[in-house]
């Protein structure tokens, strides 16, 4: 059976999505997201292509998110800081605009991301999965860069408006950017939530 094979090659995690959600940190994002069952997890050349191009993905939107501490620390460095920002959001809306045109973005759901799971809500109610298909993700985590995140998993439990996935294993140099972009998002989320309180 694949999805056994999935297990055993590609090491899943465990089905327990509860635990998996509420053990690690998380984030929510309204993201393009979409999804296709399959048969089996790819392997070796198609494995290692998607691998480095969710690498490279990761570390580009990782560098994004990078603002270097001495850049926080005076009102210069942040004006300087806010400069290097418009300029770089000037050339993701000009390169946006060209990967917008040869990428089918698709349409928008809630999801809630961890280090090992997703769960979607506010998904299409029209074809859903069902608990145990094996999935291939397409998530846009960042709509300036439309680049999709390639993840594979299997769904653990579905709703009337979503499921929830295990993710299968993505390799320990993706697995580490993926952690480390979490986190980044994670501590936004938080810090700008303290923001709006204060207000």
């Amino acid at each position: 059976m694949c999805f056994r094979r999935c297990l055993f090659t590609l090491q899943c995690m465990s089905t327990d999505h509860t635990q998996s959600l509420s053990d690690g940190i998380t984030f929510q994002a309204l993201a393009p997201v979409d999804w296709s069952k399959i048969q089996s997890v790819p392997v070796d050349s198609m494995q290692s292509q998607t691998a480095s191009a969710n690498l490279r993905l990761l570390n580009a939107l990782n560098v994004l998110e990078d603002v270097p501490q001495e850049f926080e620390k005076s009102s210069q460095n942040q004006s300087e800081s806010s400069h290097l920002d418009a300029k770089l959001d000037l050339i993701l809306g000009m390169l946006g605009e060209l990967l917008h045109q040869q990428a089918n973005i698709p349409e928008t759901s809630l999801v809630t991301i961890s280090a090992h799971a997703l769960l979607l809500t506010e998904a299409s109610a029209v074809g859903l999965p069902a608990v145990g298909d094996l999935l291939r993700i397409r998530l846009f985590l960042d709509t300036r860069y439309p680049q999709a995140l390639v993840l594979y998993g299997t769904v653990s439990s579905t709703s009337a408006a979503g499921f929830s996935l295990m993710l299968c294993d993505l390799g320990d140099l993706v697995q580490e950017q993926f952690d480390k972009l979490i986190f980044r998002q994670h501590r936004r989320a938080i810090a700008s939530s303290r923001s709006e309180s204060d207000a």
